[in-house]
């Protein structure tokens, strides 16, 4: 809707408005593709396992969604100071505190699908983790350099995954308007 890459943050604090949003420009050096995992995934049913994992082990729960909220926000830093291998660390911790999630709640978080493109990723060199909620659809691969990227697809076009062409836009939705003569 509003184009570019945003930090959306809901604050803690008592603070109006509630949410923090920031532009964040992404460093010329991080190049990033969205993988197809070939099968779809319900977020209704994940969510509903992880919020019975939050009701049975609230503590456990607690932890866990508060290391990947600070790896969130250590991502979302180094994204603001520009420095790419502090943000490929973030993602390759946030990818395995969605794993330990969806092993604890029983969720397939990790599917079977995120596991291999994963392992695919780790071994061009790059940085892998699932978009949204985890479980199926799309995935992101991150790299340092465009050597990486190619190596990536490289790998990928012998795989059952498939890159989606997405690209970020600068400018969001917009509309138009002619005046009728």
């Amino acid at each position: 809707t509003f184009g570019g890459v945003l930090c959306y943050q809901v604050m803690k604090e008592a603070l109006t408005p509630p949410t923090l949003i920031e532009e964040r420009l992404l460093p010329e050096q991080l190049y990033f593709g969205f993988i197809w995992t070939g099968k779809s995934a319900s977020t209704r049913e994940l969510v509903a396992r992880v919020n019975r994992f939050k009701s049975a082990q609230p503590e456990s729960y607690g932890r866990i969604i508060e290391r990947m909220s600070e790896l969130s926000n250590k991502g979302s830093e180094a994204l603001a100071e520009n420095n790419v291998e502090q943000f490929l660390d973030a993602v390759s911790q946030y990818y395995r505190s969605m794993e330990e999630l969806g092993r604890k709640s029983q969720a397939p978080i990790i599917s079977r699908e995120h596991r291999e493109l994963a392992r695919i990723i780790d071994a061009a060199g790059g940085v892998y983790k699932p978009s949204g909620a985890g479980g199926g659809d799309l995935g992101i691969a991150f790299a340092d350099s465009p050597q990486t990227m190619e190596a990536i697809q490289k790998r990928l076009s012998h795989s059952p995954f498939k890159i989606v062409p997405l690209t970020i836009v600068q400018k969001g939705v917009q509309t138009s308007y002619e005046k009728e003569k």
